[in-house]
């Protein structure tokens, strides 16, 4: 099966990435804590550098499969592209959220209407479903509880 989807994808000029983007990332953490790790001063400040830098890998792994399965649930299949507009969209929210919650200005209304205003401008332009649309929103409004703690 994963070879007909590789097909699949290779005749519609579509190529699956796995964490490209991500990957970049977790990669820069590894270096810049390896740097933290070699120039610092003391060797309790390594120790703490590197067990935060595991628990760094940690949760960017647990963040990074939520965000696959996410991605899967919404759109059927993890590509580059979908990952890059589903970190997009939760950035753009999340700062809205942001300037809302410093105004004081935050309810589960405003929250729910940021939703749906960055969703609809970042689906401008897509071939997503109704389905899909309406999966993305669900998802992202789940949130809402460990935003208004």
């Amino acid at each position: 099966m994963t070879n007909f989807n590789q097909d699949k994808n290779m005749k519609n000029g579509t190529k699956k990435h796995h964490g490209g983007t991500l990957l970049g990332l977790a990669v820069a953490m590894a270096i810049g804590t390896t740097l933290g790790v070699l120039f610092a001063p003391k060797k309790d400040t390594k120790k703490e550098i590197v067990d935060t830098a595991k628990e760094i890998a940690k949760k960017f792994k647990k963040n990074r499969d939520e965000i696959k399965e996410n991605i899967e649930n919404i759109f059927g299949e993890v590509s580059e592209d979908a990952e890059k507009t589903y970190i997009r969209i939760h950035g753009e929210i999340m700062a809205l959220v942001d300037e809302a919650q410093k105004r004081g200005e935050l309810t589960k209304e405003n929250f729910n209407k940021i939703v749906d205003n960055v969703v609809d401008e970042f689906t401008k332009g897509k071939k997503w479903t109704e389905r899909q649309i309406n999966r993305l929103i669900h998802n992202i409004e789940d949130a809402w509880s460990e935003i208004s703690k």
